[in-house]
């Protein structure tokens, strides 16, 4: 299996732009980072990131960069699935609707940004932020239920929810 990624459009469609704010490479550099911890658990899996001009990263350990040059990395993308035999082990991840429809006219399959950031995350790390989520959310409405009591107590039945 091997996942061609869209490289700004995943960066730009998640929170992946802010690493951006600090240097032009930032996002890429974040976005390598997350799919290079992501094969090391999952090593059978390849990766072709691909980036619009030019760039010095480069890619190892079953992971290729490519920059598109003069052509978009639209079309670049489009260029790789259309040139290969082996469309059906391809997952294109994207959100652009053109490279979608190309990978689907190829016969590959596709992924859409938010589901590939879901998949490549620490599913610990997410699970815990989710938890401590419910946890506020649970605090805030027990907080609220002791405020609502006391403006019962205060106004009387007046307050009271129908």
């Amino acid at each position: 299996m091997e996942y061609i990624l869209d490289g700004y459009n995943i960066i730009r469609s998640s929170y992946l732009k802010q690493a951006e704010i600090y240097s032009s490479q930032g996002g890429q550099i974040k976005l390598v980072s997350f799919v290079q911890n992501y094969k090391k658990k999952h090593p059978s899996i390849n990766f072709i990131i691909v980036f619009d001009g030019v760039g010095k990263l480069t890619g190892r350990w079953g992971i290729k960069i490519i920059y598109s040059g003069d052509i978009s990395a639209d079309e670049k993308i489009i260029k790789i699935i259309s040139e290969n035999n082996k469309n059906g082990e391809y997952i294109v991840v994207t959100d652009d609707r053109q490279i979608l429809e190309g990978a689907k006219i190829f016969g590959c399959k596709y992924m859409m940004v938010q589901n590939f950031m879901e998949l490549i995350e620490n599913r610990k790390e997410a699970g815990a932020k989710k938890m401590e989520k419910t946890y506020y959310a649970l605090i805030n409405k027990i907080e609220l239920s002791k405020i609502e009591k006391e403006l019962v107590n205060y106004y009387g039945e007046k307050y009271k929810k129908n």
